[in-house]
């Protein structure tokens, strides 16, 4: 309990001579009273506290006085603050949050100059796969490291927040021009080299980023950002790792991404996609060999929205990974059905994309889906890209070797598109070869014919099956049959077609002693 004499007590004289925080109320005519909200004091003793002060002027036996009191809120304002800690930033990283940072460039908007200020939007690739194979505590440990690394390489005025998920954000202040924005993303690449070590394994991670610039790019805080994280989805899109800025054009392209991604979530929960058979064929005699199964996304006007529309965004959000179990899974299910209805096992080939290599469920999936369909391993195959394949050698020789093993056979897909040298491919457990079909259709005119032949000779030196795909003419399938191709898919045989379809078009070759 304070006594009369101890209210000037709590106020540290200032070097000007004033006291902090206190109004001389006994020589002020102006006003009667004070309200002082959570003022630092002090104690008796010298320590520190935070008071909201009330102070009136009262007459006291016969003269003028001051009557105080004093609220210590040292409490309350320290919850007050840890629960702003805990709305403004990001419990992972403690880094500033969504909120937070759009506030800031809330406040940054109001004295910027334009053309000088803007956002860098920073995605970390391949999140889903990380989580996958570290675990989601080894996930978050990554993007805490990651969240570490990027905040040593800010200067000056510079803030980073994490945003949900696995992206973060970056508001620069004055900005001469692009290559600042540039410049700093190439610094954070250089920062990134350096591999992480996540559970004692050897992590390297690659971001994608997108840039926007105010006015140009957004009129306020949200706009901006969004205009900078659509550019970061366009840069992930395309897996590029240098800076994508922002503009109206590709803003509407982003707008059409985002709602096919929102719309293939829908097609994956309601059973919406359909998987296609087109056959493979022996080229010595024509008899059916195989299929590969492609996936088709059906519209209610009866159209098909294209794979080469829709493939790239699942790649991007990760959804592609749902659309490879889903396809394995329906392609076991149609090969039960099959062999229950008609006799006949054919084997299927399902793609699989570099995504899928980065995550290790490929082999326990199919398992999964071949036990609970009764269909042997060799009923399945999987096609892997020639790129894919040699830009990831080291991770994918494993998981191709332990799917090899179980029965599953592998084919080499768009060969001759890629970088193989002969060593890498010495070195891969695969089947197949697949010609492009780019060089199929050119086998007859300029250099196709050579390269056909080479690359049917080199298969066969490795011991390989050698397939030729887009086959659509009779002279495309004999100067190929000519130079030693062991099979042919193509429209000159068959087009893609739903399985009750491909269902009958057997049927068909059986009558015709071909299948």
């Amino acid at each position: 309990m304070l006594d009369e004499c101890d209210f000037r007590r709590t106020f540290p004289i200032l070097p000007d001579g004033s006291q902090e925080g206190y109004v001389d109320l006994l020589n002020r005519d102006d006003i009667d009273e004070i309200n002082l909200v959570a003022r630092p004091r002090l104690r008796r003793d010298g320590s520190r506290f935070l008071a909201d002060v009330a102070g009136r002027r009262i007459r006291w036996k016969g003269e003028w006085a001051v009557q105080t009191a004093l609220v210590d809120v040292t409490a309350r304002v320290r919850a007050e603050q840890e629960l702003r800690e805990l709305a403004t930033r990001d419990a992972l990283t403690h880094l500033p949050n969504k909120a937070l940072f759009l506030e800031q460039l809330g406040f940054a908007l109001r004295d910027a100059r334009p053309g000088r200020l803007g956002v860098l939007f920073i995605n970390v690739n391949r999140m889903k796969g990380f989580n996958d194979a570290l675990g989601l505590a080894g996930g978050d440990e990554l993007l805490r490291q990651i969240g570490e690394r990027l905040r040593s390489q800010l200067v000056g005025r510079s803030l980073i927040a994490k945003f949900p998920g696995d992206k973060f954000a970056v508001l620069m202040h004055d900005v001469d021009d692009e290559s600042d924005l540039i410049t700093l993303a190439q610094r954070f690449d250089d920062l990134l080299q350096a591999r992480f070590t996540i559970g004692g394994q050897p992590v390297q991670a690659t971001l994608s980023y997108g840039a926007a610039v105010w006015p140009f790019d957004g009129r306020n805080a949200e706009e901006l950002t969004l205009a900078a994280e659509r550019a970061c989805g366009n840069a992930n899109l395309r897996r590029a790792r240098q800076v994508v800025f922002s503009d109206q054009s590709m803003n509407a392209e982003a707008a059409r991404r985002y709602d096919i991604e929102r719309r293939l979530a829908e097609a994956l929960a309601n059973g919406r996609l359909e998987v296609h058979y087109q056959p493979k064929v022996r080229a010595g005699d024509g008899r059916v060999v195989g299929a590969e199964a492609l996936i088709r996304w059906p519209v209610d006007d009866g159209t098909f929205i294209s794979p080469a529309e829709f493939i790239p965004v699942a790649e991007a959000t990760g959804q592609i990974l749902d659309i490879g179990r889903f396809v394995v899974r329906q392609v076991c299910a149609d090969q039960e059905r099959l062999a229950r209805e008609i006799g006949l096992l054919v084997p299927v080939a399902v793609n699989v994309s570099a995504i899928q290599f980065q995550n290790d469920d490929m082999l326990r999936t199919a398992r999964q889906a071949l036990e609970a369909h009764r269909v042997p391993p060799s009923a399945l195959q999987f096609e892997v890209t020639e790129s894919a394949t040699m830009e990831q050698i080291d991770e994918v020789i494993p998981m191709l070797a332990g799917l090899r093993t179980f029965g599953i056979r592998i084919a080499i897909d768009d060969f001759g598109t890629g970088y193989s040298s002969l060593s890498h491919l010495k070195r891969l457990p695969i089947d197949y070869l697949k010609l492009d079909r780019s060089f199929t259709g050119d086998v007859n005119g300029g250099d196709g014919r050579s390269i056909a032949s080479a690359i049917v000779g080199l298969g066969h030196a490795l011991g390989l099956t050698v397939i030729a795909e887009g086959v659509e003419t009779e002279e495309e399938a004999a100067t190929l049959r000519d130079l030693g191709y062991d099979e042919f898919q193509g429209f000159l045989y068959a087009q893609p077609m739903p399985i009750a379809r491909y269902r009958a078009w057997i049927l068909e070759q059986r009558v015709l002693g071909r299948a």
